[in-house]
């Protein structure tokens, strides 16, 4: 499993906010991002340009690459449902991906 930082997994959701919510991925191919997350992830090289980071999404395997995409979902999700003052982003992304991160600052 590829580690990640909390701005690369930002820029992911991002993304995830992006193609997804805006239903672009699925114009555009006719596909589900769901049933093509490795697909789908692949196509933040239109939104970046951090190398680093876009080898780290080509890296991922099929099922790496759905987990990464359905807790990118969540996030999106949770900040949706909650206004921005209510919830910090950093503190979100940590939670939910404390399993990609390099380092944690949770207690």
């Amino acid at each position: 499993m590829e580690i990640f930082s909390i701005q690369e997994l930002e820029k992911v959701i991002r993304h995830v906010e992006i193609e997804g919510q805006g239903g672009i991925f699925q114009e555009e191919t006719g596909k589900q991002p769901k049933d093509y997350p490795k697909e789908f992830l692949g196509r933040i090289v239109n939104y970046i340009t951090d190398n680093q980071l876009i080898k780290k999404i080509q890296k991922l395997t099929d099922d790496e690459a759905l987990h990464l995409f359905v807790k990118s979902v969540y996030v999106v999700c949770i900040k949706d449902l909650h206004s921005a003052d209510d919830i910090q982003e950093q503190d979100l992304v940590q939670k939910v991906f404390s399993d990609y991160l390099k380092e944690t600052s949770m207690a």
